[in-house]
C-alpha cells in the first residue's frame, strides 16, 4: 500500500482481481480491470489503455458510468491475454471538455496519461506498462490521434474509432486545427514518420456521415471545408492524407483503415471484434 500513497488513493482497500476504482493525488478517477492472469504472472501482462468519448467527461455518476463500460469493454480480451486495462477519466472539472486535445490551457491530458500509466506500473509492481496498446472512440479517437502524433514510440499498437475532426499536417493552420509551431502545447513536436510507422487502425462506420453544429467549426475554421462533412468522410481524407504524405517521402506506412458495413456512430460488437483482432496480431 505504500506504492498507492506515492500517486494513487484508492477507493477499496486493496488492488484486487476484476474492476478496480483509484483516483489520482489530485482526485482524477480512473478504473483499473486486473484479471487473475495479471496478478499470477505480471512479467506476462501488457497494459490496454481505453479512452472514453466527450459524454464520458461528465463530472457527474452519468460519465463515470460511461468510463467504466470503457474499461468493461475489454473484460473477456483481459482475462484471455493476462492484459490489465486502465480506463481514465478526463473529466470536465480538471480537463475543461477539452482533453481531446490535449488540454493545453490547462492540465494536459497527454502528461497526465504518462501519469496514471506510471501509477499503473507502481500499484501493480512487476507487470510492463510502456509500450502499451491504446484506444479511443469519438472524443476518445481525438484523443488517441494526437497523443499518436506527439508521443507514437509510447504505443505498441492503436485503435482510433471515429473522431469528429483531425489535427492536420498543416503548419499554416494552429493548434488544434493544424501544426503552426507557436501554437503546439510547450514541449511537443508532430512526429509524422514515426506516426505513419506506428501499428493504427483508423475505424468508422459506414453511416456515421452527421456531424452536429458544434463540428461543423472550430473557432473561426470552418472543419467541413477543411477537413469534410462527416465523420466516415473526414477518416477517408485523414487517412489519404497521411498516406500520401508518406508516399512522397518515402516513409514507411504501417496504418490500417476500416469502414465498418451499415455502422453509425457507436461501439457495437462488430467494432469490438474489429478492433480486437487488430489489437492482437503479432
Amino acid at each position: 500500500m505504500d506504492r498507492i500513497k506515492q500517486g494513487v488513493q484508492k477507493t477499496d482497500r486493496q488492488i484486487r482481481e476484476g474492476l478496480n476504482t483509484l483516483s489520482f493525488q489530485d482526485g482524477q478517477l480512473f478504473y483499473l480491470y486486473v484479471p487473475r492472469k495479471a496478478i499470477a504472472e505480471p512479467k506476462a501482462s501488457r497494459v490496454l489503455v481505453s479512452v472514453h468519448g466527450y459524454t464520458g467527461s461528465r463530472a457527474n455518476a452519468r460519465g463515470r458510468a460511461k468510463v467504466r463500460t470503457y474499461a468493461e469493454y475489454w473484460r473477456d480480451l483481459a482475462d484471455e491475454k493476462g492484459w490489465v486495462v486502465m480506463a481514465p477519466h478526463f473529466d470536465e472539472r480538471r480537463f475543461k471538455r477539452d482533453y481531446q486535445r490535449l488540454n493545453p490551457s490547462g492540465p494536459r491530458s497527454d502528461l497526465r496519461l504518462n501519469a496514471l500509466i506510471d501509477e499503473v506500473g507502481r500499484v501493480l509492481p512487476g507487470i510492463p506498462t510502456v509500450p502499451f496498446f491504446l484506444f479511443g472512440f469519438s472524443g476518445g479517437g481525438q484523443f488517441v490521434h494526437r497523443y499518436l502524433t506527439f508521443s507514437p514510440e509510447r504505443v505498441d499498437r492503436a485503435v482510433c474509432g471515429a473522431p469528429g475532426w483531425y489535427l492536420w499536417q498543416d503548419p499554416s493552420l494552429p493548434y488544434p486545427v493544424g501544426t503552426a509551431p507557436k501554437t503546439i502545447p510547450r514541449g511537443l513536436r508532430p512526429r509524422w514518420r514515426k506516426l505513419c510507422r506506428t501499428k493504427l487502425l483508423l475505424i468508422v462506420g459506414q453511416r456515421d456521415v452527421a456531424q452536429r453544429a458544434f463540428r461543423r467549426r472550430y473557432g473561426t475554421y470552418d472543419l467541413i471545408c477543411l477537413q469534410g462533412k462527416g465523420r466516415k468522410e473526414r477518416a477517408v481524407n485523414w487517412f489519404a492524407s497521411l498516406r500520401q504524405m508518406a508516399n512522397e517521402k518515402g516513409w514507411p506506412f504501417r496504418m490500417t483503415f476500416k469502414v465498418l458495413p451499415r455502422a453509425g456512430h457507436v461501439v457495437n460488437q462488430s467494432f469490438l471484434e474489429s478492433a480486437t483482432s487488430y489489437l492482437c496480431q503479432d
